[in-house]
């Protein structure tokens, strides 16, 4: 069996950010208009970011087995599920160039710490997860891993949409508002005289 000197070292692609094009612009604008909607409820933000977890610790397993890191370090784990991230990152800080391991390291091992503990989020927080797990997936060179995250969060997005536009039909109009607030101004005034006569 060769050594890991004889094959062709893997190199993990640092964490990098790109320059804003117009059509990121425009999304962007879109995004806050978007602010409006509701959050993503927390049960399934719990659901997101464990299912999450496990793809991205299944992509980690994938990539520590096709690079042998085996032959360097001895993995303890024989299923994606008995592995842990910051664990991964060990095993990766041990075998590979540091800068490009820490670039990643605490952007995905926020994404495990919101699973375990359960952190609450708002929907920026869970896009960013996402966008930094199909990079991280990327960096792996993993399309497949990728491509599932992206087209989840699209589905996501989908969801999320259709979820404001059913609060929004709910909404009252501004003229019944207006007829409700003058029922409550009514009310509360009523309340008080009749406090007063008391």
């Amino acid at each position: 069996m060769p050594t890991m000197s004889h094959r062709r070292r893997p190199r993990l692609k640092p964490a990098t950010s790109t320059p804003k094009t117009e059509h990121e612009s425009r999304t962007l604008a879109s995004a806050f208009e978007s602010l409006r909607l509701p959050d993503i409820p927390f049960q399934a933000q719990h659901y997101i970011l464990n299912a999450l977890q496990c793809r991205l610790e299944q992509c980690g397993f994938e990539f520590l087995q096709r690079c042998s890191f085996s032959e360097i370090h001895p993995l303890q784990w024989r299923y994606p599920e008995e592995m842990e991230l910051p664990k991964f990152f060990e095993v990766l800080r041990k075998s590979l160039d540091s800068k490009e391991i820490m670039s990643w390291k605490r952007k995905i091992t926020e994404i495990r710490h919101a699973a375990v503990h359960r952190v609450a989020q708002n929907r920026q927080s869970i896009y960013r997860k996402l966008d930094a797990a199909v990079a991280f997936a990327k960096a792996l060179e993993d399309s497949k891993c990728a491509e599932d995250i992206r087209l989840f969060k699209l589905s996501l997005d989908g969801l999320l949409a259709d979820l404001g536009e059913r609060s929004k039909q709910l909404m009252p109009s501004s003229e019944a508002e207006k007829k409700i607030l003058v029922v409550t101004r009514s009310r509360q005034k009523n309340g008080r005289a009749e406090r007063a006569s008391l």
